[in-house]
């Protein structure tokens, strides 16, 4: 968890999630590229430059797991093909990992 201010909730709420890709109001797919400038213009605009694109992305990739999702749904989530680079995002849940031990035995 980390905090953030209300104008960052508010365009992180704002940002449809029903798929992959991100268009246009006229339905044009917009590039990864196009896409991360657009962010990185808005994280200023409303007066969070201290933070990026590349953070605000490694923070979804770290909070997903512990909404329940497994590495196969985070890599697809995350767009990865190769699970070695999700596992960047994947941080160690030792009360997690000591759960699950304590089941098997």
């Amino acid at each position: 968890t980390f905090p953030i201010s209300k104008h960052l909730d508010e365009l992180l709420h704002s940002i449809r999630m029903d798929s992959i890709h991100v268009f246009t109001i006229d339905k044009k797919q917009i590039s990864n590229d196009l896409l991360y400038h657009y962010t990185k213009h808005r994280l200023r605009l409303i007066g969070e430059p201290k933070y990026t694109v590349y953070g605000l992305r490694h923070a979804f990739g770290a909070r997903v797991p512990s909404k329940g999702a497994d590495a196969f749904q985070l890599a697809d989530l995350m767009g990865h093909s190769k699970m070695e680079t999700t596992r960047r995002y994947r941080h160690v849940n030792y009360e997690g990992l000591l759960k699950i031990l304590n089941k098997v035995k």
